[in-house]
């Protein structure tokens, strides 16, 4: 429990970190977000290819991830899901971007129509997601995700196949 309530903390202070550096930075939100959705489409397609090297190199070695069963995994635990092949990605589709620019920190909200197995149950209901990337040295890096189901859609119509 103790942990669960760590992650909006650190969201938090995240933004609110990044929100004194926000007058620094000279890229345009739009040019920002082309950035922030290139590197998420880069690690959509490793996620559903098991790419494990394209997926260490997008996520920040303090990355955190909360799955829609409330489960909070750091990032060698995430990695381990992967590759493991306990979590596979069988359909991508990510819908309904929101974006928040803080400087060098930037928060994504999004819906994801996609289809999930996890430990061998598949979840084809829709979620929604925040995603909350920081620029390190230069490049971008994901340092927390968390999913919740969207309670009041229905789990038995599957999104479209792509």
């Amino acid at each position: 429990m103790r942990r669960l309530i760590l992650i909006p903390v650190v969201t938090f202070t995240l933004i609110w970190f990044a929100g004194g550096q926000e007058a620094t930075n000279k890229a345009p939100n739009a040019e920002i977000e082309k950035e922030i959705l290139k590197v998420d489409g880069e690690r959509n397609q490793a996620m559903q290819k098991m790419d494990m090297a394209t997926l260490d190199r997008l996520h920040a070695d303090s990355f955190v991830f909360v799955n829609t069963k409330g489960r909070l995994l750091n990032k060698t635990e995430y990695m381990e899901e992967i590759r493991s092949g306990n979590l596979k990605f069988l359909t991508l589709e990510i819908v309904d971007y929101h974006f928040h620019v803080y400087g060098d920190t930037v928060v994504m909200n999004a819906r994801a129509n996609s289809v999930v197995e996890y430990h061998g149950q598949v979840n084809r209901r829709p979620r929604r997601f925040t995603s909350v990337y920081i620029k390190l040295q230069g490049q971008w890096r994901l340092v927390a995700h968390q999913a919740t189901l969207i309670a009041d859609e229905p789990s038995d119509s599957p999104p479209a196949v792509k």
